[in-house]
């Protein structure tokens, strides 16, 4: 699991071995129904990446499918 971070936005992305979770974090009830459609459409595009691109490194490619999407990569302490 890793966290990706777009200020202000920030979600927690880890793999499950069939499928990609995106959950948002830190989000209070006036922006959360903002924070879970940004989830849920980053969590389709890193699930249809996989399923194209198959990287054998799972979850160097996921780091770099959201880098270039523009997210900063913080790891899961």
């Amino acid at each position: 699991m890793f966290f990706a971070v777009k200020n202000p936005y920030r979600v927690a992305v880890s793999f499950d071995g069939n499928k990609v979770h995106v959950k948002p974090v830190g989000a209070g009830t006036r922006e959360g129904l903002i924070y879970r459609t940004l989830a849920r459409c980053e969590e389709f595009l890193a699930q249809v990446f996989l399923q194209e691109r198959r990287p054998k490194d799972v979850f160097g490619g996921l780091t770099s499918f959201f880098r270039q999407r523009g997210w900063d990569i913080v790891p899961d302490n």
